[in-house]
């Protein structure tokens, strides 16, 4: 990417940071379960562009990218199925349940009023618990551990594939993220393309073509998201985020093309 193109993409980026500077606070009603993901799901998704904008030449670039990446298929999917929202935050309280056993096991302190708290949620998530769990609870009238229930795994990769199908800028994102991926897990693949042997000598490359990839899934996840977030709370925004995403996309088939 020239210099041009590169100024030209982080001034996109920080206009969209900027762009609900003025909405840190967002009033939702708390039954309203996509309401509250959507905008949570904008603030993480805006922090991790902050982070791409501020890491500049970095591998971890990959890291926070495939992240962005996956919350955007997450809540791409969640917009058209009610019913994945509400398993996503029943898993939530869960998972709370799971720190409340390894503080107590661990002997660190847990407040009585939050012992409370999510054993009130928990218990009423008594159709996600497993048969044998529910026969073994009755029987020794004991509370729901972590394991009596069934958990909620994420099918990501086929939420990615499904991102594919929002815009013509979605077709490369999968094996973007598949690249992105070996990365994260310690893959051979993910780390030999970042080590030079010779002789007998080894050496890591730096990559610096890394950043305007980044950057620009980057801007394109949290345009989307912010669009999702601006229709959810009627912040009148679209033309600001129609205008970001073309001059993104134009950039993007710029130095696309070069690679």
């Amino acid at each position: 990417m020239d210099k041009q193109a590169e100024k030209e993409i982080n001034q996109l980026a920080e206009t969209l940071i900027n762009l609900f500077h003025s909405s840190n606070n967002i009033n939702f009603k708390r039954d309203n379960l996509f309401s509250y993901m959507t905008a949570s799901f904008y603030y993480k998704q805006r922090y991790h562009l902050i982070n791409l904008l501020e890491l500049n030449k970095s591998h971890d670039l990959e890291l926070i990218c495939r992240c962005m990446i996956e919350g955007m298929a997450i809540l791409s999917h969640a917009e058209d199925d009610s019913k994945f929202v509400s398993r996503w935050m029943e898993q939530g309280d869960i998972e709370d349940l799971k720190m409340l056993e390894d503080k107590e096991s661990g002997n660190f302190p847990v407040s009585e009023k939050q012992k409370v708290h999510i054993r009130q949620r928990v218990n009423k998530l008594q159709h996600l618990l497993k048969k044998r769990a529910k026969k073994d609870i009755k029987q020794k009238k004991r509370e729901p551990k972590y394991d009596d229930y069934g958990t909620h795994k994420i099918p990501m990769k086929k939420f990615v594939k499904e991102l594919s199908k929002e815009a013509d800028y979605w077709n490369d994102v999968y094996s973007v993220y598949d690249r992105f991926s070996k990365w994260q897990h310690w893959s051979p693949a993910g780390i030999s393309q970042f080590v030079k042997i010779t002789g007998d000598e080894l050496s890591f490359i730096e990559d610096y073509t890394l950043r305007p990839i980044t950057l620009t899934y980057g801007i394109f996840c949290l345009t989307q998201t912010s669009k999702i977030f601006n229709q959810k709370f009627s912040l009148g925004k679209e033309q600001e985020l129609s205008d970001i995403e073309t001059q993104t996309v134009s950039i993007f088939k710029k130095f696309t093309k070069k690679r």
